[in-house]
């Protein structure tokens, strides 16, 4: 994976997933009101929001399917064409898949088998 995980420098320590060859920022922020954007993607051609949901089974199986639920995304300043609309979806897949192992060591409070992950795309829409 060309992502790397990175800590942010803040209070909240929300990890910061880094794909530096392609200039790619994600900054998940985790669970955030109803309607609040929880994930912003710093792309080389424009900024885009969204909001995604950790819907993982945890039931404390020692292997987890990952579910990545992603609800909605807008461009910041512009229109979205759909040609870019594929790459986002493509970084942003990986970008999740990248941080699935982090993100639910953390809340099992250890390292999980993560046999699955999915990006669900199929509710989601573009603003």
């Amino acid at each position: 994976m060309a992502f790397e995980l990175e800590l942010q420098v803040g209070p909240h320590g929300w990890p910061l997933i880094v794909d530096k060859a392609r200039g790619i920022t994600v900054n998940y922020r985790g669970p955030q009101p109803e309607g609040t954007p929880n994930l912003l993607l710093h792309m080389p051609d424009g900024d885009v929001e969204g909001t995604v949901s950790d819907d993982t089974d945890l039931s404390g199986k020692p292997e987890l399917n990952v579910l990545w639920t992603v609800r909605d995304m807008r461009g910041l300043g512009a229109k979205v064409s759909k040609a870019r609309q594929k790459d986002i979806m493509a970084a942003l897949k990986e970008a999740l898949e990248a941080l699935s192992f982090r993100k639910q060591a953390i809340k099992m409070k250890e390292v999980p088998v993560v046999k699955s992950v999915t990006v669900d795309f199929s509710k989601m829409a573009w603003e």
